[in-house]
């Protein structure tokens, strides 16, 4: 069972220079880029970063101004886990200011930032559905766990 505590602002605060390389180190060792699908079929983006430390948490609440926070409970054999979520256009505002410090996740953030753009871009249903289908692949495959 997941608990969720929302705070969000209208816009994501803006970075320094430390904070957005820090925040890439943690997104590109902690986090998740994904495309996730809804009913209109259209992807949306989420950033997503979990850790045990409540701390690390705060901290990207307190830096960005946006997200929401999921605790999941711990048990016997596990430590309370939170979780950082943003999605649509304030994860994309995020990634933006901080794409250049990723290391390991930036084909990623590029394959977010394509989809939001294509939500701008195609006026033709038919056009915009393919790109958006190939790009929800491209990050699929990226996201893919297990062996290569």
């Amino acid at each position: 069972m997941y608990k969720s505590q929302y705070k969000s602002n209208i816009v994501p605060n803006d970075l320094s220079i430390q904070d957005k390389a820090y925040l890439a180190g943690i997104l590109d060792g902690e986090g998740n880029i994904s495309l996730l699908k809804n009913r209109s079929r259209n992807p949306r983006v989420r950033v997503q970063i979990a850790n045990t430390d409540y701390r690390l948490i705060d901290w990207l609440i307190s830096k960005t101004g946006v997200g929401n926070i999921n605790t999941r409970p711990g048990t016997e054999k596990h430590k309370t886990a939170y979780t950082w979520i943003c999605n649509n256009e304030l994860a994309i505002l995020i990634l933006q200011q901080i794409r250049d410090y990723l290391v390991i996740k930036q084909d990623r953030c590029d394959l977010a930032i394509k989809a939001s753009n294509l939500l701008n871009e195609f006026q033709d249903r038919e056009d915009f559905s393919f790109n958006m289908e190939y790009t929800y692949n491209q990050m699929k495959m990226l996201n893919k766990k297990g062996p290569i």
